[in-house]
């Protein structure tokens, strides 16, 4: 039987409860919501002014639906649960929202701070059901994450060694580092978009996910 899978679902983590599950002496250096204007986003990062070059659609209010009407499942699990059984979609594969700005932090203590705090989050969001709700985190070579805690949950890492965007050998050399270490699983030839290889990647998860059941 085949699965449905929306392979780039995003949650909605919400950035003042990721501060305030770091360490107090960083909260006022990390990151901080200013102003948006005209769809334009102004955040104060570490203490420097960092504006959107581009326009978002909806402002604020970008993860409203086109008709008008606000999704709630980026940040309850349970509406988003409801939303993949109206549309009949298996799993979803979440990727973070906020977080993706997490780059743009210079000082590697505070995004690994940031990152720790919104991998416990994501983990919470996704116990609700982890057969279902797959999160993803943020590249290592996109932030120093030697200090990030692993998150409280079975993990995977589905590694490319053809990848152009995140080298292999520096994911082998991190995970080389963990304990308890993730399950590493390497597919030969693969970049990091895994193009013509996205049903092999499929299987790779839909494995672990058996095996973590």
């Amino acid at each position: 039987m085949s699965l449905v899978i929306d392979a780039d679902g995003h949650v909605e983590e919400t950035l003042p409860e990721l501060v305030d599950a770091i360490p107090a002496a960083m909260r006022d250096s990390a990151m901080q919501f200013v102003a948006e204007a005209g769809g334009y986003v102004t955040y104060r990062i570490e203490g420097r002014l960092w504006r959107s070059k581009y326009p978002f659609p909806g402002g604020l209010q970008n993860h409203v639906s086109a008709g008008g009407v606000r999704r709630e499942g980026g940040r309850d699990p349970k509406v988003r649960l409801q939303v993949l059984d109206d549309e009949g979609i298996d799993a979803a594969v979440l990727y973070p929202s906020v977080g993706l700005m997490f780059g743009l932090l210079e000082h590697p203590d505070i995004a690994a701070a940031l990152c720790a705090a919104y991998n416990d989050w994501l983990a919470r969001y996704c116990a609700t059901d982890a057969q279902r709700l797959i999160g993803v985190a943020p590249g290592i070579t996109t932030l120093a994450l030697t200090d990030a805690a692993p998150p409280a949950c079975p993990w995977l890492i589905v590694q490319g060694d053809a990848d152009e965007v995140v080298p292999p050998q520096a994911v082998r050399a991190w995970v080389d580092t963990l304990s308890p270490a993730p399950e590493l699983q390497v597919l030969h030839g693969a970049g990091h978009f895994f193009h013509g290889r996205l049903n092999e990647l499929r299987d790779v998860v839909l494995a672990f996910m058996a095996r973590s059941a």
